[in-house]
Parts: C-alpha cells; sequence; structure tokens
C-alpha cells in the first residue's frame, strides 16, 4: 500500500472523479476532501502526488491554498477540470504551479491520461518556493482583510456624523487596525519578491516601459497619448516592468472614467523633478466632487460617477506598484473642474 501513488480530490462525495480516478490501471489510493483551505492541513498529512479539484467561482480564492500546498509538497501536481473556455487561462496563470486542465466532457481515458502525465513529470528544484509560500500566504489574509473593510466602509457611509457618533468611532477604529494588517502584508509580499532574484531589480530603460505601456493603451483603443523628453527616455529604472506597466495603464483608465465627455483628449507627461521621475495626468473638467478626491485611493469607496469601485480599486492598486518601487502615486486638484494624478519613480 505504501508504494500506491496518492490522489487527492476536492469535490463532494457525489462525485463521479474518485471513482473514476480509482479505476486507473495502477490502482491509486484516492482520497475525497470537502474544502482546499479548511482541510489544508489533512490534504499535507494525507501527502498526495496528485491533487484533483473542479473550476468554479471559488477557484481563485484557492490560488493562495494552492501555493502553499505547492511548497509544504513539492512535487504535488495539480488537475483541474474545467470548461473548454478556461482551459488556457488556467495554464497560464498555473505556469508556476504545474496546473494540468482537463476539459469537459472528458472521458474517462482523457482523465487517466493527464493525471499519468503528472504522475510521469520529475518536478525540478523550484527557485521560487519560499515567494510562493509566503504570498499565498498574503493571499489568503488578504482575501477576508478585503472583504472586512470593504463591509466596513459600506457601514461608515450609512452611517450619520451626529447620530451616530460613537458606532463611526468604533468602525474607524477597526478599520485603522484593518489598514496596518493590509500595509504589513503588502511589506511582507514585496519584501518577499527579493527571493526572486532579478526580477524585482531587472533593469530597464523609460523608453521601453513607454513603449509597453503604449502598446497596452493602444490594444485597449484608450486613445491617451504618453508623451515623454528625448533626454528622458534613456533613463534607466530597476523593478518589474509588468507591474509598473500595468500601473500606467490602469492611471490613464481612471482619466478616462472620470473625464467629461466633452474635454478634450486626455495625455499623460514625464519629467523629472529632484531625481525623481513623475508621470502625471491631468484631466480637465473631471467629474469628481471635492469631497471625493481625499477618498479616490480607497479601494471599496462608492461614488456617484461610476456606481461602483473601480476608480478606488484601479488607484489603489497603481499607488501600490509604486511604493514597491519606492515611489508614490497622488492626486490633487488644481482648480474647481480640473484634477491631476501624478506617480514617481525612482531611477536606477
Amino acid at each position: 500500500m505504501s508504494n500506491q501513488v496518492r490522489i487527492a480530490v476536492i469535490s463532494t462525495a457525489e462525485s463521479p472523479v474518485q471513482q473514476q480516478l480509482q479505476a486507473m490501471p495502477s490502482q491509486p489510493v484516492v482520497q475525497t476532501f470537502s474544502e482546499l483551505f479548511t482541510e489544508a492541513s489533512a490534504i499535507h498529512a494525507f501527502a498526495p502526488r496528485v491533487l484533483c479539484l473542479e473550476h468554479g467561482p471559488g477557484f481563485q480564492e484557492n490560488r493562495g491554498a494552492l501555493k502553499i500546498l505547492s511548497t509544504l509538497i513539492p512535487d504535488l501536481a495539480v488537475v483541474v477540470i474545467c470548461e473548454e473556455a478556461a482551459a488556457a487561462e488556467i495554464e497560464k496563470s498555473g505556469a508556476d504551479q504545474a496546473l494540468l486542465p482537463v476539459t469537459r466532457p472528458y472521458t474517462l481515458t482523457e482523465l487517466h491520461q493527464v493525471v499519468t502525465q503528472a504522475l510521469d513529470e520529475q518536478p525540478g528544484v523550484d527557485p521560487e518556493s519560499y515567494l510562493q509560500f509566503v504570498q499565498g500566504i498574503c493571499d489568503e489574509i488578504n482575501n477576508p482583510l478585503m472583504f472586512s473593510s470593504g463591509h466596513l466602509q459600506l457601514r461608515e457611509s450609512r452611517l450619520d456624523p451626529h447620530a451616530d457618533q460613537s458606532a463611526l468611532a468604533q468602525v474607524r477604529a477597526i478599520r485603522k487596525g484593518l489598514s496596518r494588517i493590509d500595509r504589513t502584508m503588502r511589506k511582507v509580499s514585496n519584501m518577499s519578491r527579493a527571493s526572486q532574484g532579478d526580477r524585482m531589480h531587472e533593469a530597464f530603460t523609460v523608453e521601453t516601459l513607454l513603449a509597453a505601456a503604449q502598446q497596452q493603451i493602444l490594444d485597449a483603443d484608450l486613445g491617451i497619448a504618453v508623451e515623454c523628453p528625448d533626454e528622458l527616455r534613456r533613463i534607466s529604472i530597476r523593478g518589474d516592468i509588468a507591474l509598473l506597466t500595468s500601473a500606467l495603464f490602469s492611471l490613464a483608465e481612471v482619466g478616462l472614467e472620470i473625464q467629461n465627455e466633452h474635454a478634450d483628449r486626455l495625455s499623460m507627461r514625464l519629467s523629472q523633478s529632484d531625481e525623481v521621475l513623475e508621470v502625471r495626468m491631468l484631466v480637465e473638467n473631471a467629474n469628481l466632487q471635492a469631497w471625493e478626491l481625499p477618498k479616490a485611493f480607497e479601494p471599496y469607496h462608492l461614488n456617484r460617477v461610476l456606481q461602483g469601485t473601480t476608480l478606488g480599486l484601479n488607484l489603489f492598486l497603481v499607488r501600490l506598484v509604486c511604493q514597491a518601487h519606492d515611489g508614490d502615486a497622488v492626486a490633487r486638484r488644481l482648480s474647481t473642474t480640473s484634477v491631476e494624478f501624478c506617480i514617481s519613480l525612482t531611477p536606477a
């Protein structure tokens, strides 16, 4: 029995997957677990070689637990049963975790082939195991943290500042504590990326960064120009170019979301001040009230313009990326109708 392959299945008791896997010629030991995160300790104790689960609404929330288990069980392969439309995205997002998709409707032979493939692959040494472990923990902490923070912000917005002073003070104190946890998790996550070696210290020029950002803006048909003086294009930056490209793109999205439809074409301009690179975006005739600007970087702050949270969430992520690169992101009102957003970056 000890030489038999162990396969863990995350599913309900009624799922046919367990019986299908037990029918493999190698006769593996198959055990079913109802949930991934809540039974992580039991799964670890079972020590499976393959973990099989179904793709569904809660799949992304399980990524943190998958990272932790992949670190604790280095040779673990994960088979994901999914719809055909999700297969490519699973392979792409799971490139660092050996996620193998099985698309519905699948045959018994197809399922056995994918599981056999997972068993035949020899796992190599993972240089990023520490990073995956730390970021998996951060993911699992941030999921309930962001949920709680969002509901508290909604609760605060519905309290009367005069009649509910005691409740307001309590909600704000709790939010202050959650913010401290958030800052700690952000620092831990950012610092853990140092284990990736040169990735967070990759050197690239401003011109390379702008070319990547402009291409993403062009692909999305946003119609925003990114202007930069020639003497700044050769300046070198160290960091994660993919994250910085996404930050510039998110800033462009914010500008279009709050811009009055009759305003002039938006543009982003690069400049240098006191050895710091600055990307400024001026939004004329912005649909953003004076009282909304201080809340602009709160991820779950509701506003009348968007009827949702996109503005704050985008700016919140932009600021996180900039702070991870020794910079920042701020917004200020230049007039009653104009708002300027500025992100700063430190050259290499």
